[in-house]
């Protein structure tokens, strides 16, 4: 299921790292070296802003399970229950 999200996820960072080596090749600086912190966050931001949720819904989909903006909503609701009425459901 999650083979096409992880793929796409690797390739936005590897696209990242490429171009922070292009750039600098450009600038005529030497090779960066990337260190893990850098590492960490280029693998942030390919997460948060380059795999998209169409990504991600679409490889659940594959998969076989239903995804619609529908559930998502009704789990919200239930997610605003108050306690006290929680607490009353389970006697």
């Amino acid at each position: 299921m999650d083979q096409g999200v992880i793929q796409n996820f690797k390739i936005h960072y590897r696209k990242r790292i490429v171009r922070k080596v292009m750039t600098a090749l450009e600038n005529n600086q030497s090779m960066p070296k990337v260190n893990l912190r850098e590492s960490i966050s280029e693998i942030s931001k390919a997460w948060n802003y380059d795999v998209t949720d169409r990504t991600i819904r679409n490889s659940l989909a594959e998969a076989g399970f239903i995804v619609s903006n529908e559930n998502s909503t009704s789990t919200e609701d239930e997610d605003n229950i108050p306690l006290e009425e929680l607490n009353k459901m389970r006697i």
